[in-house]
């Protein structure tokens, strides 16, 4: 998908799961950056170091605070699961879900909406 201020983006990039929402049938994402030979991510107040990454991620990761995507849910979206759909461990994401929520409240974040069918030619489908 595209990066949240609507620049093009040419490669496949990672995302993380934060939220469901079943009345809007949306899935609320994060983008996942590797940490590997790029530690200076870290350095950037908006990027949080995933601490217990594996499972899904392979490889030392963070997450990127200042946009987030909601996307439209669909079937599709299974096709797209890292590690078989292995989850981070709960007390993990709900770190992650703090982390957010204060950068939130003294960070702007930028949101951006992809429906189905934005989703499906992002992917290809």
């Amino acid at each position: 998908m595209d990066f949240v201020d609507g620049g093009p983006c040419t490669y496949a990039r990672t995302f993380l799961v934060i939220d469901t929402d079943a009345n809007d049938n949306t899935v609320t994402l994060l983008n996942v950056s590797s940490l590997n030979k790029k530690p200076y991510k870290l350095l950037y107040p908006s990027n949080k170091k995933i601490i217990n990454y594996k499972p899904p991620f392979m490889m030392s990761s963070c997450v990127k605070l200042d946009g987030v995507y909601i996307i439209e849910y669909s079937s599709h979206l299974t096709s797209k699961l890292l590690a078989g759909g292995k989850t981070l461990s709960p007390p993990e994401l709900r770190r992650i879900e703090a982390e957010l929520l204060a950068y939130s409240q003294t960070n702007t974040i930028q949101d951006v909406y992809y429906d189905t069918n934005q989703f499906k030619a992002f992917n290809g489908m």
